[in-house]
């Protein structure tokens, strides 16, 4: 059900830790849960195979990182908020498509942050709808330049805004929206971009806090990175 997808033109620092897998939802069926030594959530036990395998994808790729961070089977079981529970002293974060799941680990004393954020490319249409509801104001006066396709473009800038979310939700313990936060300095040559806080989230990230982006195109797919630079 699994094919791992080596990256190594990512050029990670060597204490982070990546894995991408490639998978088919339609060949799960739920005995890989216990084949694969991963709990099945509760929360899942009316959902649908296809969000199943989604899951199982997210976690199975998490825990293939961890083992290359520990050289141990560790769990990843989910918090009250459903965002992965990593063994203490990790960070790490978790992304996935119906085709793609990704996952990157580090030791919390070496990196403050970790996001990672998949996505498929959005159709026009859906685009257009959800522009409005993704980019601020600076965001529309860049659109065009990158030289990427306006839903591409789209796509990029909510992977990259998903991708800070992720990292820094596990400090700031709290919900933020697409205008906490905006993309600039895309370039496609060298796949890295900047995003900034609109918005203060907390005494650590305050507004004008800059993050560098990491980003991979593939041709059904953005893989969009962060950690501390």
């Amino acid at each position: 059900m699994f094919i791992e997808q080596p990256l190594s033109i990512l050029d990670l620092p060597q204490n982070i830790h990546f894995i991408q897998l490639e998978y088919y939802y339609k060949d799960y069926k739920k005995q890989y849960f216990n084949y694969l030594s991963i709990p099945f959530p509760i929360n899942l036990t009316d959902a649908v195979d296809k969000r199943c395998a989604e899951y199982l994808a997210g976690r199975y790729a998490a825990t293939k990182a961890l083992f290359m961070l520990t050289q141990q089977q560790l769990p990843v079981p989910a918090n009250p908020d459903r965002s992965p529970c990593w063994p203490p002293g990790i960070i790490g974060s978790i992304s996935h498509t119906d085709h793609h799941a990704v996952a990157m680990v580090a030791y919390d004393t070496q990196h403050a942050f970790l996001g990672i954020d998949i996505e498929n490319w959005i159709d026009t249409a859906i685009a257009n709808d959800i522009a409005k509801d993704i980019l601020v104001n600076s965001e529309y006066t860049n659109l065009g330049q990158t030289g990427l396709a306006f839903n591409r473009e789209i796509t990029l800038i909510f992977s990259a805004k998903e991708c800070l979310y992720k990292a820094l939700y596990p400090s700031v313990k709290h919900f933020f929206g697409f205008d906490y936060a905006s993309v600039k300095a895309i370039n496609i040559a060298t796949g890295t971009g900047i995003i900034t806080l609109e918005q203060s989230l907390s005494a650590q990230w305050t507004a004008g806090c800059t993050f560098h982006i990491k980003f991979l195109i593939a041709a059904d797919h953005v893989l969009c990175l962060l950690w501390p630079t």
